[in-house]
């Protein structure tokens, strides 16, 4: 009951932060022949397949990766957004600022 609300944003950070390290790890291992190989389907494979075609055909490279760096930072966005979300000291965070004045000037131009 003590010890949980403490340690519950660190271990959500953490994990989400594993997840982006393995999600790039693998594209990397891929991408040099050690990870997945063919016929499955890997962004790292997709890459080094279509490295011979950079001349011709560059959306064959360029795009696979770019779905790998997105994919990264979204997960890095969504880690840092629940260690904010979830800590009680940092929750301030997530305030927009003038919204008590906002909401009090709606309230004050309602008609009654």
């Amino acid at each position: 009951r003590h010890v949980i609300p403490v340690v519950i944003p660190t271990i959500l950070t953490l994990a989400t932060l594993e997840f982006c390290y393995v999600m790039l790890a693998e594209p990397s291992l891929s991408f040099l022949g050690i990870g997945t190989q063919p016929p499955d389907v890997s962004g790292g494979l997709l890459v080094a397949q279509g490295r011979q075609y950079l001349q011709t055909a560059w959306w064959l490279s360029i795009f696979p990766g770019l779905a790998i760096v997105i994919t990264a930072i979204s997960a890095n966005m969504l880690a840092a957004w629940l260690r904010i979300a979830t800590d009680p000291s940092q929750r301030w965070r997530l305030a927009v600022p003038g919204r008590r004045k906002f909401i009090a000037r709606l309230q004050a131009k309602e008609p009654k």
